[in-house]
């Protein structure tokens, strides 16, 4: 009798891994190779638009127009350190050697079974917490900035 696989169609974050590659952001990030950031707990994305109110004296009712004037889109993560996870020890280097100048930019990958995000980032924040009693654990944000590739930075992903 064979086997029968039956998925419930649910995910767990586990299977959301964040993906890194250090570059600028004129390279075509499918020619890049990604490093894959261990030892995350959590993974998020945030997108936002920037937007402004406008009144004028013809407005009818009580409510302003609303105008969009930009898009905010950031990657987090939390994680626990592991001393020898080189692609974390690579990311934390570069981040501290580049951030006294223009910051660290990289491409960031984060797929969930459905979409998965590729944005130009510039990593904007990195910390991290020594409890006496447990793991060394730490925080990253990446901030989306300029390149011609964030125009297509959301694709579906593709089935296993």
């Amino acid at each position: 009798m064979a086997i029968q696989k039956c998925g419930s169609g649910d995910y767990a974050g586990k299977t959301v891994p964040l993906e890194f590659a250090i570059a600028c952001g004129d390279v075509d990030p499918s020619t890049l190779t990604r490093l894959r950031l261990g030892a995350l707990t959590v993974k998020s994305f945030e997108a936002a638009m920037e937007t402004t109110q406008t009144r004028t004296d013809t407005d009818a009712g009580g409510y302003a127009s609303t105008l969009v004037t930009g898009a905010n889109f950031t990657v987090s993560g939390s994680g626990k350190c592991k001393k020898d996870d080189p692609n974390h020890l690579l990311l934390v280097q570069s981040y501290f050697e580049n951030a006294a100048s223009d910051g660290l930019r990289l491409f960031v990958w984060l797929p969930f079974p459905d979409l998965t995000f590729n944005p130009f980032c510039v990593m904007s924040s990195y910390s991290r917490t020594g409890d006496t009693t447990d793991f060394v654990t730490f925080d990253l944000q990446f901030d989306i900035t300029e390149s011609e590739y964030n125009a297509t930075m959301v694709s579906v992903t593709p089935a296993p």
